[in-house]
């Protein structure tokens, strides 16, 4: 639904008729900031900023295929005229062009939309019928796009033509009812597709990559489409539909005498507007691959967006090579993209955006849950592989060259396309460079180009990674990629991770999952034979490093030194009935609930006294955690913290372990635990991972002693 500007040049892709001309730039040189607000509350105007240097073409082994010298000319009123005569056959074409930037439009976004579907219907002269009437009597082409209208028929009906033409662009109207059937037809498809994860996960990845302050970022919806009125519509036309900011593009066989008695007719009337200026700032690309995840349960597949923010760059002498990145990436036959696509059943509907004029690329399609991951790794490694110093081989180098000078001699067959380039030349500034025969560019081409361009482009290492989709298990296998992930709502808020449990069976309880551990970890004889332990632990935060010194003795005492080899930083002793923490020369005593904690906890393996000590154990669920199958155990002590333990099905061993605010029930602090290896017939995570001041950190466990002499009741002073 979102309405991006067609950017490749109308030559290089044979099979589209090109009806959009890329319009994300200004003249050169504008630099200017918003100059002028539309009610400050509706409009929000924007335009981005480029500038351009002329090609500088090597000399060209095809034979020449020129194209038609152009004339242009300015109106008074501002519309920019521009003429190519071609008398051959008895055809002309008229395409009148705006070229406006994006708008902010917030509770009034959808007016786009709607007046798409109203323009080019009616004009106070010409209204619906009488064009239908016109268009079947004469066989005249007329075509209508968010910002132009494209007419074209036989020579002799140019003036008729050309009428119709100012009429429906400088006289647009509309009946109520007309608004009414336009704003229920879009109502109705939006509601259609408002569910779909297509339609979330693209909303959501540009509102999250863009912002909501970002004309890319906003999103359609039924209730702000069924809001607007009349007044908005026309206000909006107003805005953007001016005689200064149009080109009027004329090919065929039409002199420059008659156009000038047919505009002079038909557009001098016209008075000029004001043309509306912005900027907004380009977004930048995340720091690293990031997964946001959507729950959403409307069908089976899921959808993934993936893409990032391209930056905006002044053309250089390949310019031409520029504005060919879609065919590069995404033709079906050649698209270094799509080949490693299409032939994979797997994915379904690929589509790309890929707008090179300081907006993003981005590629779109539908996977299974159990496929997910799989696709998005195979997707992350053809960037990459897109991204080498040599993307292609030489022939598939030559086969793209080719390609340009194929679909460049055929567009000049075209009068549509003809029109759509020689726009593109005065819109965006090349008017004045314009090049009579483009095959030379052709040749300007060079293979590291291709590379450096793409290197450019494509980030496969800042990717934004989209995905909506039912989470049971979609989640736990896109965990296994290691990327960091993210959980939205569909209206792109964020919100806690989807509920993934699924009910235990029957025939396990919570004894059973406890006495697994126990027997994981080394049986309960071995364990309690432990009475004594010391451990070392590597502390590794924010590039530096701590090195921290646990001692334990049965039943509950303990103590902690944090160092950075030099001195001590932080000390913890606890003797079971005074304990106290200090640092930098601060003594605290422990008090209150942390008191009563390590009075009644076992400080060595604390679950084997679980029951001996009255906890309340539940087993509440079985649920997937960073790929791997987990038992899901609620402890409540009777000192009064919860945690929530997770022990994976496959061999036991706790994996994670959550402590829980009983007030909020939300998590507060989490430890994950990995690497596990055997010490004197024990086993040991040798790797936890957990939070310190709002810093993600990790500890590596060096050295272990098991009922060390050298541990004694002074130890714990």
């Amino acid at each position: 639904m979102n309405k991006l500007l067609l950017t490749s040049i109308l030559l290089l892709v044979s099979n589209l008729i090109f009806s959009q001309v890329d319009t994300t730039t200004t003249s050169a040189k504008d630099t200017t900031a918003i100059t002028r607000n539309i009610d400050e509350n509706i409009f929000y105007t924007i335009s981005l900023n480029n500038e351009f240097t002329k090609p500088k073409p090597a000399p060209s082994p095809h034979v020449p295929v020129k194209m038609i010298e152009a004339k242009s000319f300015v109106l008074i009123n501002g519309i920019k005229v521009i003429l190519v005569e071609n008398h051959k056959l008895p055809f002309v074409s008229f395409k009148l062009f705006f070229d406006y930037s994006d708008v902010l439009l917030r509770k009034r976004k959808g007016v786009d939309l709607v007046f798409e579907e109203l323009w080019g219907k009616n004009g106070v002269k010409y209204k619906e019928s009488k064009i239908s009437d016109f268009k079947s009597r004469t066989g005249t082409k007329i075509k209508v796009d968010d910002k132009s209208i494209y007419v074209e028929g036989l020579s002799k009906y140019k003036s008729a033509s050309i009428s119709i033409l100012s009429d429906l662009a400088f006289r647009f109207s509309f009946t109520n009812r007309q608004l009414q059937e336009a704003k229920s037809k879009l109502a109705d498809s939006l509601y259609f597709v408002s569910n779909t994860n297509r339609f979330i996960a693209d909303a959501v990845a540009r509102k999250l990559m863009f912002g909501e302050g970002n004309p890319i970022g906003e999103s359609y919806s039924v209730d702000k489409i069924d809001s607007l009125k009349s007044s908005d519509v026309r206000e909006y036309y107003h805005a953007f539909f001016n005689p200064n900011n149009s080109y009027l593009m004329v090919y065929g066989d039409i002199t420059m005498n008659e156009l000038d008695r047919l505009i002079s007719k038909n557009f001098n009337k016209y008075r000029k507007g004001d043309v509306l200026k912005g900027y907004y700032p380009q977004p930048y690309n995340l720091p690293q691959v990031e997964i946001d995840f959507i729950e959403n349960y409307h069908s089976d597949k899921l959808s993934v967006w993936m893409g990032n923010v391209i930056n905006k760059t002044d053309f250089d002498e390949n310019w031409l090579f520029e504005k060919s990145s879609n065919i590069l990436l995404f033709d079906k036959e050649i698209g270094m993209f799509s080949s490693k696509f299409l032939n994979d059943s797997k994915i379904t509907n690929l589509q790309s955006e890929y707008d090179d004029e300081g907006k993003y690329f981005a590629i779109e399609y539908d996977v299974s849950e159990k496929d997910v991951a799989k696709s998005i790794h195979k997707s992350i490694r053809a960037i990459e592989r897109i991204n080498s110093d040599k993307p292609l081989d030489s022939l598939g180098f030559q086969i793209f060259k080719s390609r340009i000078a194929q679909n460049y001699v055929e567009g000049l067959s075209n009068p549509q396309r003809i029109s759509d380039l020689y726009l593109m030349y005065y819109v965006t500034g090349f008017g004045k460079y314009l090049v009579p025969n483009l095959m030379e560019i052709v040749d300007t081409i060079s293979l590291p180009s291709v590379s450096k361009m793409l290197k450019h482009k494509l980030k496969p290492k800042q990717l934004r990674i989209v995905v909506s989709g039912k989470p049971s298990i979609a989640v736990p296998k896109l965990e296994k990629l290691g990327y960091k992930i993210n959980y939205y709502t569909q209206f792109g808020e964020e919100t806690f991770p989807p509920s993934l449990d699924r009910a235990v069976p029957d025939s396990i309880d919570v004894n059973d999952v406890l006495k697994r551990y126990i027997n994981a970890k080394g049986g309960e004889e071995r364990l309690k034979d432990v009475k004594k332990l010391l451990q070392w632990w590597v502390l590794d935060i924010n590039h530096t490093q701590l090195f921290i010194k646990n001692k334990y003795m049965l039943p509950n005492k303990r103590l902690s030194t944090y160092s950075n080899k030099e001195v001590i930083v932080l000390k913890t002793v606890f003797n079971g009935e005074y304990g106290y923490v200090e640092k930098s020369g601060t003594i605290t005593e422990i008090k209150g609930d942390k008191f009563l904690e390590l009075s009644m906890e076992r400080s060595i393996f604390p679950v084997l006294y679980y029951s001996d000590l009255g906890y309340a154990m539940y087993l509440e669920s079985q649920i997937p955690l960073k790929g791997e199958e987990c038992y899901k155990v609620r402890v409540e002590a009777p000192f009064g913290q919860e945690i929530l333990l997770y022990f994976r099905i496959s061999d036991g061993l706790l994996k994670r372990k959550e402590i829980i605010d009983s007030g909020t029930g939300k998590v507060v602090r989490y430890y994950n635990y990995s690497d596990y290896k055997t010490f004197n017939d024990i086993v040991f995570p040798y790797k936890v991972e957990t939070v310190v001041g709002g810093e993600k950190v990790k500890l590596t466990l060096t050295q272990i002693k098991i009922n060390d002499e050298n541990i004694r009741k002074r130890d714990f002073k």
